[in-house]
């Protein structure tokens, strides 16, 4: 997909230098029919034990997916393929192939942005060659709205503990509207509610706010309509991809020339300086994560200096959190905290929420050439608690022929790939359930792959 490809890989560029580091009905032969009532089941496939054990394990995917998956809704999961978007229950059968409002064309991909259970928003390409673009395409941003269906009982129905009827997700084609359109491209839709739509330039790693009532593009401070603000992307658990997304309306941003960091309402028209840290969203500015209504952020110092240039003295490792709904801002764990527990410390390479009352820092050692990486837990509740994770920290380290990476927190599990360091390249996907301890090396076919499915560069999408 040409430009999903092109955006996605311009993101990832921009995202790597600042953290250093969801038609044939097919619903019903494929929920209803089939091995329940279909002529081909054996004896024992319909079994009542056996049903039973069908929907348990298609449940437990659903819950996997629905946890680490960003496009869907409490019903139903979304991907795009080409001009169409495609609509799977949440433990991912494929239920129907849906041709979008605006995507008449094949040449005009689609890409779901943001899923929730009263509409979806997604973008289509198309080409374009005003003045203001430099790469001629254009992306148009659609909103459709959704409404829930009732059903019948189906595995993943679960709401609360309780079994319930279960419903789908009806998309009102007839309703769609298109809302805004962008030169150059849209990067992750940020954060959005009935009023207000928050993304970050695929290209340009600018912010920007829409006014949905007022349809119009809205200044970030109305009392300073001369700086171009930008803005740390987050992820839904803290990764960086292309499908960021606030956990609150709450951001931090800066502006041309680094030297401090403020805080930000979306449609707010106000902004607030919390740091006077000197960052450097080119280099290995702010590492940061989002979880609630709080921010982490770390890797500050207090002096400008070449960011081409490795200065290791002048950059502090302290861990910062700002508070959204109070707007306190304090320092949440010191470096001295994290060379305590590793005397050889070197950096915090990036932080990561789970939705949970959890943070992990991502650190390396080092001791003379050899770097090592470790994963650490710090409680967000109660007492602070900062422990090593294991055996996470230990699988890690456990085969020198491979360089691992860290993607993220999500279901109880860390996702993590690793990388041959002989002439081949290719990645191996993994993830750790930290509850257990058990390693699992991730295939297509599990549930945990949608962690990935939407970084086409790592999946060939």
């Amino acid at each position: 997909m040409r430009k999903r490809w092109i955006s996605g890989v311009v993101l990832l560029g921009v995202v790597l230098s600042m953290t250093g580091c969801g038609l044939a009905n097919t619903a019903g032969d494929a929920v209803s029919g089939g091995a329940v009532s279909g002529e081909a089941v054996s004896e024992g496939a319909a079994s009542g034990e056996a049903v039973g054990e069908a929907e348990g394990d298609s449940a437990a995917r659903a819950a996997i997916i629905s946890d680490i998956y960003p496009l869907c809704s409490s019903h139903n999961l979304y991907k795009m393929e080409d001009n169409t978007v495609i609509q799977c229950s949440l433990d991912g059968k494929e239920q129907k192939v849906i041709q979008m409002p605006g995507a008449e064309r094949k040449k005009n991909e689609v890409e779901v942005k943001y899923v929730s259970d009263t509409e979806i928003l997604y973008t289509v390409y198309r080409d374009y060659d005003g003045k203001e673009s430099e790469y001629e395409f254009c992306d148009e941003l659609w909103s459709v709205p959704v409404r829930q269906t009732g059903g019948e009982n189906r595995p993943g129905s679960q709401t609360d503990g309780e079994n319930r009827p279960d419903c789908q997700d009806e998309l009102l084609l007839d309703k769609a509207e298109k809302i805004l359109e962008k030169a150059d491209g849209m990067g992750g839709l940020l954060y959005v509610d009935e009023n207000f739509i928050a993304w970050l330039d695929a290209t340009s790693a600018v912010y920007n706010e829409y006014d949905r009532r007022e349809k119009k593009f809205i200044s970030v401070c109305s009392g300073d309509k001369k700086n171009t603000y930008y803005a740390f992307p987050t992820g839904k658990y803290g990764t960086a991809n292309g499908y960021e997304r606030f956990s609150s309306n709450s951001v931090l941003l800066e502006t041309e020339d680094n030297t401090s960091i403020y805080a930000h309402k979306v449609g707010s028209g106000k902004i607030e300086r919390v740091a006077t840290h000197y960052s450097d969203r080119y280099s290995d500015g702010v590492n940061l994560a989002c979880g609630g209504n709080r921010i982490y952020y770390t890797t500050l110092h207090n002096t400008y200096s070449d960011p081409y240039k490795e200065i290791e003295d002048e950059y502090s490792y302290d861990i910062w959190c700002y508070d959204g709904d109070t707007g306190e801002n304090k320092i949440l764990v010191r470096e001295e905290q994290l060379r305590q527990i590793y005397p050889k410390f070197w950096l915090v390479d990036s932080l990561f929420t789970d939705g949970s009352e959890s943070l992990y820092a991502i650190i390396y050692t080092r001791d003379g050439e050899t770097l090592d990486l470790k994963v650490v837990k710090i409680s967000l509740s109660g007492k602070q608690e900062i422990v090593p994770v294991e055996p996470l920290n230990k699988a890690l380290d456990s085969d020198s022929d491979f360089l691992a990476y860290i993607y993220g927190f999500a279901a109880d599990r860390c996702f993590y790939g690793k990388y041959e360091t002989g002439e081949k390249s290719e990645e191996e996907y993994y993830t750790c359930n930290l509850s257990t301890g058990e390693i699992k090396k991730v295939t297509k076919g599990d549930p945990e792959y949608y962690f990935w499915v939407l970084d086409d560069w790592s999946w060939g999408e």
